[in-house]
């Protein structure tokens, strides 16, 4: 059987996940609450700063290849094994599913959400926005003023037009940061331990 990592130490799986599924787990996450109103130019700290904590959890986190790129599966309940339980139960829904149909859900890169399953999928759609550098399309990261740039020319966004993810990426040394995923909360898991520290620290 797979041996998830846990933050005091791993798991041993009571399901076959496959080889290549990376798994993780915990036995106290933290779940936020979304804030009502989000401004159209906040980075994922202006939201985490208005984000509500609501509970602690156990935690469980695959990552499977085989039902769509970059798929991220979570379940959650009182101990680590019944989060697995929960993740392999929507895990088998989504591989079993009879027809994927996808939509943005909001999302402006290449992820798409079906609409059965709730399969979370990369490479369904095409780019929405562009480099404001060299015009290709993509979603590394946007600045202040919501001009977006590639991985390319992201090193090229002046001082004073990086939001406060990307500063803090670069004090930690974060090279190749995605700040679009940090924005949708793929990353979230970074944001909360900035968050925590802070409230540690009041």
């Amino acid at each position: 059987m797979k041996i998830a990592r846990t933050m005091n130490g791993y798991y041993n799986c009571k399901h076959e996940w496959s080889d290549d599924c990376f798994v993780q787990g915990g036995d106290s996450g933290i779940v936020f609450k979304t804030p009502e109103k989000i401004e159209p130019n906040d980075d994922l700290i202006d939201i985490m700063k208005k984000a509500t904590p609501l509970y602690t959890t156990a935690f469980f986190e695959a990552f499977p290849n085989d039902i769509g790129g970059g798929t991220f599966i979570r379940g959650e309940g009182k101990t680590i094994e019944e989060s697995e339980n929960q993740c392999w139960l929507i895990y088998q829904k989504q591989k079993n599913c009879l027809g994927h149909e996808y939509e943005r859900r909001g999302r402006t890169d290449t992820y798409g959400y079906c609409k059965h399953c709730n399969l979370f999928a990369e490479g369904i759609f095409q780019y929405l926005t562009f480099c404001s550098i060299c015009g290709i399309p993509c979603n590394t990261c946007k600045d202040k003023n919501g001009d977006m740039y590639c991985g390319k020319h992201k090193h090229l966004i002046p001082y004073e037009l990086k939001t406060e993810i990307m500063l803090k990426c670069n004090r930690l040394h974060v090279k190749n940061a995605n700040y679009e995923s940090l924005y949708h909360g793929q990353d979230l898991a970074v944001l909360i331990v900035w968050e925590v520290e802070k409230w540690l620290k009041k």
